[in-house]
């Protein structure tokens, strides 16, 4: 579980801190709950595919071997399903003193990870390859799935456009957690509905077959973990038998993966970052940034084109991938001939940007790589418009993303790129995912295999930026005001506004409503108590009605629980009256979603904490079940406070169903289900194997449910999967349904000290 950090930009997409937008009256809001940022798993799953690639020997054994098990010829595997089989070998296939790849990686790469990536990427390990079916889209980028074995459902977030996927497809493959979500591991094989009649039969029936030989499965996770192979049996079995129509040629992805192409490009990358003695031990990358070595690395061309190198690097025959060297050494050849002039950036801060990249990997990345990193820039600057404050913030992106496709010697963390080019690691996560984004979700329209110089030659069509809640708010009422014509139209006006001060020049029109807005806005801003104190009270001398100014004032001017209490309540009449209950009515689901509702919603927060600090949760779950029919996304974490107050009023059947909406592996629904079915099942083997799990989650919870460790008065600001700071979150709102569920508290005890 990964939970907002105070000072970490908000997850809503509002542009603020988060102590300063959704966390503004909770700490504990969960943002990410599952698994693993998504900045960090694409690095892993960039450097991981590196080790897979580094270790093809290991592969092409185990290959061999799977072909062997499963009687099904190896080209024939490689042929038609290389991908998919390549994901089962090195997630599931015991490859080296019964570990697999993944293992191999996780014990190679112990030191080098981050202790919190490290902890959730182990998690991986227990993820399967299963059958889903689309059961619904999901906003502009997912798509709810059906595991049709498991009966499980999950949230996908797809990086490629979702004209193709149709309701009912199946796809195969393996989904990863990452932040609140699932990925495919690397794509999936996608099916129509009835192309897969008798499939699922088949899988079934071949779990039947293995277990009347003796195989024991605790559920279809263990199996499909275990027995991964059945698939490709299964599909290249149908492919072969015309009477099943599950599997065609048209099914497979004929395209598949030109394995010795992309190895071949891995070792002539290695070896063209390696000094060499006919360069004077410079490396011919760092030669082809050098006029003076210009005749002394042609003549090493040749002598590779002529194979009389061939002998000093046995990995691979050199002289039969020349027009690769030259490729990669010499690039498209715009950069040669023209430099960055031949790019036609629509200002001069996005080509300093360009030059400031080049400028930072020469000599450390091939010419060819960084071209194509400078075309995407191009591309991107021109849908995109992004505002540039500080230089570097781009470049840095660059590199990041062109290291993603870099087998060379160089190869630095994102820390080290951020310090290089004088940017914030923050800044440079939150900028790679935007440009990430868009080449999930924008490029496509240029799939069509265009060179680097036909790329350049593309234009602008569309802008998109991220705006803070102030800005989002005023830009809305600005553009109701108006009468557009066309979408072009308002781009224009977009554009302009945002770049020519627009949204200043309306500040000397301010209502009293919108100067109290104003003021709030500063508040959010102010470190110093006294200041919020007095820009709350100025707000509401402007605005009896400013929600935003209640709350402020229950946060830092309340004398006692009471007062706070009182003070929420107040913010939460005075909205109900200013808009009526058909308003209620209307937006019901929709709250948080529309930026007027958030400070409503803010309130609410404040006064349920209060009612669980006071220990009147009976209070606060009514009020927990209206926040989330208000907002069934739940943005502000309600459930976690939920579910707790649930089991401690013994409203057991209410917290299970909620769990089973909100489903999640992390510290606190695990350590909630274990009580859970403590409470109504008793302590039988099912519990403890669920508590069991929970304290694996993490360690410390047990320390802080038993009074060992005191829970302190602040609560951490940053908290992170398996950490002190997450035991004593969830310890916080947690222990008192502990301490209320009969006998819960000795056997915690119990089977933690077994």
């Amino acid at each position: 579980m990964f939970k907002q950090g105070r000072n970490e930009l908000c997850q809503c997409g509002s542009g603020k801190k988060h102590k300063r937008c959704c966390g503004k009256n909770n700490n504990l809001i969960v943002m990410n709950p599952n698994v693993i940022m998504k900045t960090d798993a694409d690095e892993i799953r960039s450097d991981f595919y590196q080790f897979v690639m580094a270790n093809k020997l290991l592969v092409d054994k185990a290959l061999g071997e799977l072909a062997s098990k499963t009687d099904i010829d190896k080209k024939t595997i490689v042929d038609k399903l290389y991908d998919f089989t390549l994901d089962l070998i090195v997630f599931d296939y015991p490859i080296k003193d019964e570990m697999t790849l993944f293992d191999l990686y996780l014990n190679a790469k112990n030191k080098a990870i981050k202790d919190r990536v490290l902890r959730n990427i182990h998690s991986w390990r227990e993820r399967y390859i299963s059958v889903y079916e689309v059961k619904d889209f999901y906003g502009d980028d997912g798509l709810i799935l059906i595991d049709l074995l498991a009966q499980e459902e999950k949230i996908v977030r797809i990086y490629t456009t979702l004209e193709d996927i149709n309701i009912k497809d199946i796809h195969l493959g393996r989904l990863l957690p990452i932040e609140s979500w699932y990925e495919y591991l690397n794509g999936c094989l996608i099916f129509d509905e009835h192309d897969m009649t008798g499939f699922i039969d088949e899988i079934k029936g071949k779990r039947n077959l293995l277990e009347a030989l003796g195989g024991e499965y605790k559920d279809w996770g263990d199996f499909l973990k275990s027995e991964g192979h059945v698939f490709i049996e299964t599909l290249l079995e149908g492919l072969a038998d015309e009477n099943d129509n599950y599997l065609d040629e048209d099914s497979l992805d004929n395209d598949y993966f030109d394995e010795d192409s992309f190895y071949a490009e891995l070792l002539v990358k290695k070896f063209l970052s390696k000094p060499h003695r006919l360069l004077d031990r410079k490396s011919p990358l760092q030669a082809s940034y050098d006029s003076k070595m210009e005749k002394k690395l042609k003549k090493f061309i040749d002598k590779l084109c002529k194979g009389q190198l061939d002998k000093e690097f046995s990995d691979v025959k050199l002289s039969q991938e020349i027009e690769l060297v030259k490729e990669l050494i010499y690039g498209e050849g715009y950069l040669s001939s023209g430099g960055l002039d031949v790019i036609p950036f629509e200002n001069e801060t996005y080509s300093k940007e360009a030059l400031l990249f080049v400028e930072g990997t020469k000599g450390k990345l091939f010419i060819y790589d960084i071209e194509k990193a400078l075309s995407l820039w191009y591309l991107y600057t021109c849908e995109m418009n992004p505002v540039i404050k500080k230089s570097g913030s781009w470049a840095s992106v660059l590199e990041h993303i062109t290291l993603d496709d870099f087998w060379g010697e160089y190869q630095p963390t994102q820390k080290d790129i951020a310090k290089k080019y004088g940017v914030s690691y923050s800044t440079l996560s939150n900028n790679s995912r935007k440009i990430m984004d868009f080449i999930y979700n924008t490029i496509d329209s240029y799939e069509k295999q265009l060179t680097p110089q036909e790329m350049l030659k593309t234009s602008p069509n569309s802008i998109n930026k991220p705006m803070t809640e102030k800005n989002m708010l005023a830009i809305s009422e600005i553009l109701q005001k108006q009468d557009f014509k066309s979408i072009e139209e308002a781009n224009d006006f977009l554009t302009d506004l945002l770049q020519n001060g627009m949204l200043e020049e309306n500040k000397d029109k301010l209502s009293n409503e919108e100067e109290a807005q104003e003021l709030i806005y500063s508040a959010w801003e102010s470190n110093s108590k006294s200041e919020i104190i007095k820009l709350a009270n100025r707000a509401l001398k402007l605005d009896n009605n400013c929600v935003d100014a209640y709350n402020l004032l229950a946060e830092y001017d309340a004398n006692n629980i009471d007062h706070k209490i009182a003070l929420y309540v107040k913010a939460l009449d005075v909205f109900v009256k200013s808009k009526g209950t058909a308003y209620f009515e209307e937006n019901m689901g929709h709250f948080w979603g529309l930026l007027e509702t958030r400070p409503f919603m803010r309130a609410n927060m404040g006064f349920v904490q209060c009612f669980i600090e006071k220990g009147s949760t009976t209070e606060a779950i009514d009020n927990m079940y209206t926040m989330l029919d208000l907002n069934p996304n739940d943005n502000q974490g309600v459930r976690y406070l939920l579910v707790p107050s649930l089991i401690e009023n013994g409203r057991y059947k209410e917290a299970h169903k909620l769990i089973g909406k909100y489903y999640e592996e992390s510290c606190d629904w695990l350590f909630n289900r274990a009580l859970l079915s403590l409470a109504t099942k008793g302590a039988n083997a099912k519990s403890e194997q669920l508590l069991e799990k929970a304290i694996d989650s993490n360690k410390y919870v047990v320390d802080y449910l038993l009074g060992i460790k005191s829970i302190p008065k602040t609560l951490p600001q940053y908290v992170s999967s398996g950490s002190k700071e997450e035991a004593i979150t969830y310890a916080a709102y947690g222990k008192k349904a502990w301490e209320k569920t009969w006998g819960a508290i000795s056997w915690l005890k119990l089977v933690y000290n077994k």
